[in-house]
């Protein structure tokens, strides 16, 4: 690992060779998708840098994919996310260009359905799409996906997260920039 002169640290992790299914050698990420990651540090209590060392863990910032089980613990697991490209979400539709002017639905995926509980990418690209085209809108405005373990704590986000609730990026791929002229 080594830290730049911002503070912000990098490490490299180099391929592994491992045999393909025909016999031949290929390279392939040391880690393997969807495995379970975080960064351990030990560094001194005060901030004087003497004394007493402790050890401390944290989730990669840049992690694409995040779990929490709360079964286990409120903290929540980085997860490395590289699918292969087999498992890679490719659109089925060209880009839409818009031949009007933009009409705008401001929707929140995980409170888009009516039971009381959190709604999937999946259950909003099946209901409440074909209700937003229908009343009209040629664009949606996806509030509150982002996520953060602090705003979860203010319910903002908290709830709609990709990474979060079995959610993987493949799954609001699916109703991406095609999505209003699926028939």
């Amino acid at each position: 690992m080594v830290v730049d002169e911002y503070g912000v640290w990098e490490v490299e992790i180099p391929h592994v060779t491992s045999k393909s299914k025909d016999g031949k050698e290929k390279k392939v990420p040391a880690i393997q998708h969807m495995s379970k990651v975080k960064v351990s540090f030990l560094i001194k209590k005060n901030q004087g840098g003497e004394g007493e060392e402790e050890r401390i863990y944290r989730i990669p910032a840049w992690s694409k994919y995040v779990v929490q089980d709360l079964n286990v613990s409120p903290l929540y697991e980085g997860v490395f996310y590289n699918p292969s490209e087999e498992e890679k979400y490719t659109m089925r539709q060209a880009r839409v260009k818009p031949e009007e002017d933009l009409r705008i639905y401001e929707a929140h995926v995980g409170i888009s359905t009516p039971e009381p509980r959190v709604g999937t990418y999946k259950e909003f690209t099946r209901t409440a799409i074909p209700r937003i085209k229908e009343l009209g809108y040629n664009t949606i405005q996806l509030m509150a996906i982002m996520e953060h373990a602090i705003v979860a704590v203010w319910n903002i986000g908290g709830l709609e997260g990709i990474g979060r609730r079995g959610a993987q990026a493949r799954d609001i791929g699916a109703f991406g920039c095609g999505a209003f002229t699926c028939e």
